[in-house]
């Protein structure tokens, strides 16, 4: 049994940690106390030596930080890993052996082909506080090189930092640039025999805690980038001290790897010839690159950013995003169309604003980009259609790899009007309660993707999970379901026919029906006491829905909500309800707007999705004839 001796302990041993607890400081809501040390050296332009010491004072049996995780690789050696298991006092209680130690493959979810490798070990005690103390060292080379170690200060959102220190010390000869981020700090710096040494400490920060609607991860923790004026990856020079120096940088990684076999080069003008414009050569050579590759990621040393040659996937039919990309680069070449490689973070939370005056190694994701047609191109998707970029890669700060070095760029927003779902049904109901359920729902943009993904990938009882989380509806008896893709949108129609057998509420004579199960449910965010962070809606979506219900014979319309109009920062909402016979047609509108607010303003968010949601559960009130 696990015992926790805060108070013998931090009596004992920690008063001002105790204190700290009571008072409410930084410690409060906290799983583990962590204590870093970041010291980087830089001699040479092709290495660099990193040490980083943690010292976590673990709190709970709740805290991952248990864990120790340190990753490696070719560019990333590891020199050696000393683990140990300290009590609050710091006294030894044992140093872990390297046979404890779990040594893996770290390939990614998204990858087949890496070098990356993981240490791990778990360290519990029976007693709480306990501290786990680990040291590693690394010899950085190769692309690790060129992106120099971030400083992290936040391992867990959960953490509370006791002491966090950065060092960093270079040679004269090769300069650093350093950005804070969300974090107002400067460094002490020593100059001494033609080196510098830049070092940066905060203490005592509280953890972070989560916030519904929040700004993206690298928006609003503190954190600090650094980057090399100078670095070396194999036989490459590269810099980043500019944007048009790191992408110049890029441009040699792929220049002359865009030549395609003759015969493949002449095909491509064949599938083209003819065709009226650059769009449609765009589109019909897209089409041809998804039909005839398959997506492999592949993370091997300088592989990580350069891609295969084009005859390579062209003969092997696979590649990861940036062979796929470069692929596509080349057949546009062959028909005499320009096109530039993009590299970019793809993630569906968000992503950084990429500052203008400081170039870092912020990117995980390659995609393509035509500027004679302005079209955006994810070479790894074989179900979108041309210029479709799904919510991971949309709205994004890019960067651009010309001949000329690398240029800032922005992806496309998609409107409300562009994602935009458009639900038609009709409603059958019966005395005892259930109904018959006929729906055509269409959909568009961002609301398209899921649809297009279960469409291609999924199996029948793919399409019905998805039927049920798009609306408030468990139970459903299928009958047809059609799916039907728009060929070149993103779009699709999704028809349905079901039975409900148990729809509406029935008491005596009267039956108690919901009128609208068939929108999508918003959630109602979390009330908070206090809000610290803007108030964030990454997306504008629009949602309209007609539902017509038929009433059961022998019955008419005792009650009906009335019309209701939302208006607020994030959106707008409408509901009318009118009965017309032995019909009501209920019409739901809702629109979303791309939006940042004030932290301040997080209550009226709040309450427009709990009014939304009180909305969405109106009833009308049927009785049966006398």
């Amino acid at each position: 049994m696990k015992t926790t001796l805060f108070s013998l302990l931090f009596a004992t041993l920690s008063l001002p940690l105790m204190a700290q607890v009571e008072a409410g400081s930084f410690l409060n809501g906290a799983n583990e106390i962590i204590e870093d040390e970041f010291t980087l050296r830089i001699e040479d332009a092709a290495e660099l030596e990193y040490e980083h010491h943690r010292r976590v004072t673990i709190l709970n049996e709740r805290s991952r930080a248990r864990h120790v995780v340190v990753s490696y690789s070719p560019d990333a050696k590891l020199l050696d890993l000393d683990v140990r298991l300290l009590t609050l006092a710091g006294q030894e209680i044992r140093k872990v052996r390297n046979n404890e130690i779990e040594d893996y493959s770290a390939i990614s979810s998204f990858s087949i082909y890496e070098d990356d490798r993981v240490k791990h070990v778990e360290l519990n005690h029976s007693i709480y506080p306990y501290v786990v103390d680990y040291t590693y060292r690394q010899k950085i080379t190769g692309i690790g090189r060129a992106g120099l170690p971030d400083w992290n200060i936040y391992p867990n959102a959960t953490s509370a930092i006791r002491r966090s220190i950065y060092t960093l010390t270079t040679t004269d000869e090769l300069p650093i640039h350093y950005r804070p981020f969300n974090l107002d700090i400067t460094p002490e710096i020593n100059h001494s025999d033609g080196e510098t040494t830049y070092r940066w400490v905060v203490e005592n920060l509280p953890p972070v805690r989560p916030e519904p609607a929040m700004p993206f991860t690298f928006e609003a923790l503190p954190w600090m980038a650094v980057s090399p004026g100078a670095f070396q990856v194999e036989d490459y020079q590269g810099s980043l001290a500019s944007w048009q120096a790191f992408g110049a940088f890029l441009y040699q990684l792929w220049q002359g790897r865009d030549e395609l076999p003759e015969a493949t080069a002449a095909h491509a003008r064949q599938l083209t010839a003819g065709l009226p414009d650059e769009a449609a050569k765009v589109a019909a050579l897209y089409r041809y690159l998804q039909e005839q590759t398959r997506y492999v990621s592949v993370q091997l040393g300088i592989g990580g950013w350069q891609p295969f040659e084009a005859s390579f996937v062209d003969e092997h039919q696979y590649g990861d995003c940036k062979a796929l990309s470069n692929y596509m680069h080349a057949l546009l070449k062959a028909v005499d169309i320009e096109s530039y490689p993009v590299i970019i973070y793809a993630n569906e939370d968000g992503s950084l604003a990429l500052p203008e005056d400081f170039a870092l190694v912020a990117f995980n994701h390659a995609i393509l980009y035509v500027p004679s047609t302005d079209t955006w191109l994810e070479c790894t998707a074989d179900v979108l259609p041309s210029g479709y970029l799904t919510q991971s890669t949309q709205n994004r700060d890019v960067l651009l790899v010309t001949p000329e070095g690398g240029r800032l760029a922005h992806t496309p927003r998609f409107t409300a009007e562009e994602n935009r779902e458009e639900l038609r049904a009709t409603l059958a109901l019966a005395a005892d309660g259930a109904a018959m359920l006929e729906v055509e729902g269409q959909y568009t943009g961002q609301l398209y993707e899921d649809w297009a993904v279960v469409d291609h990938y999924g199996q029948e009882e793919d399409v019905k999970d998805q039927i049920r989380q798009a609306t408030a509806l468990a139970h459903l008896n299928f009958g047809e379901i059609t799916l039907s893709p728009t060929p070149d949108r993103p779009a699709i129609t999704v028809a349905y026919e079901a039975e409900l057998p148990r729809y509406a509420a029935r008491a005596g004579r009267r039956l108690f029906v919901p009128l609208n199960q068939l929108s999508p449910r918003e959630p109602v965010p979390e009330a908070l006491t206090e809000r610290q962070y803007p108030v964030v809606q990454p997306n504008a979506r629009s949602h309209i829905a007609t539902i017509q219900l038929a009433l059961p014979e022998g019955y008419r319309v005792e009650s009906l909500p009335p019309e209701q109009k939302l208006e607020s920062a994030f959106g707008q909402y409408h509901l009318r309800v009118e009965a017309n016979g032995a019909t009501v047609t209920l019409t739901r509108t809702l629109r979303l707007e791309a939006t940042q607010r004030p932290a301040a303003e997080y209550d009226d968010y709040r309450n427009f999705f709990l009014e939304i949601s009180r909305l969405d559960d109106a009833k009308m009130v049927l009785v049966a004839a006398d």
